[in-house]
């Protein structure tokens, strides 16, 4: 078991040879190195302007500032005399690699935990990286972290304050939700599964559910007893048997087919919500510090 900056310290010693890159390429700029504990790997995706013996970046104040570096990556100097220069010295770039990819996931773990909040950063996480990131917890804390995904149930989403539930403005969730497709429920009868997509201003919670009634115009999920009125193109229809708070939870509720599409989100929200609950629990995070965070090295091996 190596630690995450015994890992990065072995990649970043690496010779960086990138004479093959030219200009519109993208590398990788490491602002500060593995030992760097306020803002640990810290780093950021830059586009090659010019590629000629250097690799020059034009900064965000305009073409006269530019910044250089030689062809294996260290920094060279700006084009202005600039009297903030701390840091700069030990820059460097590195090529787009699954290693820099991994590295740059740990990033937004660090800085994740050090928020406790990390939604912004788990955001531009995708769902192949988010996997990656629930088995370094599952590495960390085996008793505490679920071995498989699961498809929710209704009753699992209506949990109240769960954890379990993906962003509104996530890109795989607008996808889903801007797609007519998947609200196109013409073909739905009773029996089959549909995902019911509990939608507030902030995050969405979604559920597999079971059809028990239709007509030609509507749709009902849910046991009898509970169910839900939604018309043919997935939208909620309010039941005047309940109660007013619970309408306004579900009023903006939508179904979508259960399709690949849809089963991708509920595994995102399930990864999502086992690493938050991994936080939340707070006892991972205070009983080992960001020294001891440690994920096995076979990754590259």
């Amino acid at each position: 078991m190596n630690t995450i900056q015994q890992i990065a310290s072995h990649i970043l010693a690496a010779p960086q040879d990138l004479s093959d890159l030219k200009a519109r390429d993208q590398v990788v700029v490491l602002f500060g190195g593995p030992n760097d504990w306020d803002h640990p790997l810290l780093s950021d995706i830059w586009k090659i302007d010019e590629a000629d013996e250097m690799f020059t970046f034009v900064m965000a104040a305009g073409p006269d500032y530019k910044r250089f570096f030689n062809r294996q990556g260290k920094y060279i100097g700006c084009s202005w005399d600039e009297e903030y220069t701390s840091g700069w010295a030990d820059r460097r770039l590195y090529r787009i690699s699954p290693e820099m990819e991994y590295l740059r996931l740990w990033r937004n773990l660090y800085k994740y935990i050090g928020t406790e909040t990390g939604r912004p950063h788990l955001k531009r996480c995708s769902n192949a990286q988010m996997k990656q990131l629930h088995r370094a917890f599952k590495y960390l804390d085996p008793c505490r972290s679920q071995s498989a995904l699961r498809p929710m149930t209704v009753h699992d989403v209506l949990i109240p304050r769960t954890n379990y539930r993906v962003e509104s403005n996530d890109s795989l969730l607008l996808e889903a939700l801007s797609d007519d497709s998947l609200r196109d429920l013409g073909h739905v009868r009773v029996g089959m599964y549909l995902v019911w997509a509990h939608i507030s201003g902030y995050d969405c919670r979604l559920g597999r559910i079971k059809v028990t009634r239709t007509t030609k115009k509507f749709i009902w999920v849910g046991e009898p007893a509970e169910a839900r009125k939604f018309d043919r193109e997935g939208r909620y229809r309010k039941r005047t048997q309940l109660d007013a708070f619970t309408c306004y939870l579900e009023r903006n509720g939508l179904l979508l087919l259960f399709t690949a599409e849809t089963k991708r989100l509920l595994g995102r929200q399930h990864l999502l919500g086992d690493i938050y609950e991994r936080i939340y629990e707070r006892g991972l995070i205070r009983k080992r510090g960001h020294a001891e965070l440690c994920v096995k090295a076979s990754f590259f091996t």
